[in-house]
């Protein structure tokens, strides 16, 4: 444990490098903490944005190396702090229950996305922490709720700032004693769910039809399942590795169609792209919240920075900076992988959906064979086309 403020950095020099790292986390934490705080009603720093990206490129480089008191420490100084960066609040969150546990009952600093991703990435422990939360948004506690622990549900049940819609409520039923729950969840009547049955993978094949709070818990549990799934190779080398097998011209093809709003050319560019259904590829692009585009962006391997800006240019809503900044932070966390796993699975979708609408549907079916192209004996025969054979 670092002895820091009150030996001062006198003996960094001759610390160990597990020692230097303690007093780095507290001496970095102690420097944010006495920074200006944002005025109220304003979430933004009143730090530079280079102080910002050298605070939390210093102290995620040494965090993990830091003893767990001294994380502690770090954590609570940094609990009430809004402008906090979001990777640090991240890491902060996803420490020991020792240490996350005061820190994740008080920080504003986690967007719902974000907190939907430590909730995927944590223990029951973490959860019935942020079950506890005033004011949890929906997307929270959807993720919350997907299969959910015992005592998270029943932590979540007695939260009273939390409003739930039918469907959570049944699943909060189902996993709670009846003789626990609050009476004003047992004074709503039960109704059907239509949503995926627990154990499920996720309800991703419906993703188009999903409303917009699940989405965002349905993409980070499908990205925490992939994390489990891929072990040490999973990250930015997969991706990296798959941009460089893209065909040079694809990413020229969605700028230009992009700049010059071509939806039409921008769905035929992404459909070529990833050997989707045309259809498909324009109902992507036509989403209007964006998500279903942030997914195909990642399967292509695109860098982050030239699918932000194909984002603004695509999406309606990302004209609104939140909304934006969810987008952005969305196609951090799926990454390669689980984005082409969500692609794969909406490929097989649209796939099966022609088929058996071109079985039902005259208008879809395959064309008959024009009377040019059919074979000499058919034609001699006097057959139609597509007119079957007399025994």
């Amino acid at each position: 444990m670092s002895a820091f403020p009150s030996e001062g950095l006198s003996r960094f020099a001759s610390l160990d490098v597990k020692a230097r790292s303690s007093t780095l986390v507290r001496a970095l934490a102690e420097l944010f903490v006495h920074a200006p705080e944002p005025r109220p009603g304003n979430d933004r720093s009143p730090l530079a944005a280079s102080e910002t990206v050298l605070f939390e490129e210093l102290f995620l480089s040494v965090y993990n190396d830091a003893d767990e008191p001294d994380r502690a420490f770090a954590a609570r100084l940094l609990a009430s702090r809004i402008d906090l960066p979001v990777a640090v609040a991240s890491l902060l969150a996803r420490d020991t229950i020792a240490v996350a546990g005061p820190f994740l009952a008080a920080t504003p600093a986690i967007p719902p996305l974000e907190m939907t991703r430590v909730i995927c990435l944590t223990g029951p422990a973490h959860r019935e922490v942020i079950a506890r939360r005033p004011g949890l948004d929906p997307r929270v506690v959807d993720a919350l709720l997907y299969a959910p622990d015992r005592g998270v549900a029943a932590a979540l049940a007695a939260n009273p700032a939390v409003e739930f819609s039918e469907q959570q409520i049944n699943r909060i039923r189902a996993a709670v004693p009846a003789d626990t729950i609050p009476e004003r969840l047992l004074s709503r009547p039960a109704e059907s769910e239509a949503a995926a049955p627990r154990g499920a993978t996720l309800p991703i094949d419906s993703f188009f039809e999903l409303a917009p709070t699940a989405r965002a818990a349905a993409l980070a549990t499908m990205r925490a399942e992939a994390v489990g799934l891929a072990g040490p190779g999973f990250g930015p080398r997969v991706d990296a590795a798959r941009r460089a097998a893209r065909r040079p011209d694809l990413e020229a093809r969605l700028k230009e169609a992009a700049f010059e709003r071509d939806r039409s050319g921008f769905a035929a560019a992404l459909a070529d792209g990833l050997a989707l259904p045309r259809d498909l590829a324009r109902r992507i692009v036509d989403d209007p919240a964006g998500e279903p585009l942030v997914v195909a962006l990642g399967a292509l391997g695109l860098d982050a920075r030239l699918a932000n800006s194909l984002l603004l240019w695509v999406v309606p809503k990302a004209s609104d900076i939140r909304h934006m900044r969810e987008l952005a932070q969305l196609f951090d966390l799926l990454g390669w992988r689980t984005a082409e796993t969500i692609m794969a699975r909406w490929r097989a979708r649209s796939s099966e959906a022609t088929e058996v609408l071109r079985q039902v549907d005259p208008a879809v079916r395959r064309p008959a064979v024009p009377q040019a192209q059919q074979a000499p004996a058919e034609r001699r025969r006097g057959l139609r086309p597509g007119e079957p054979r007399r025994a």
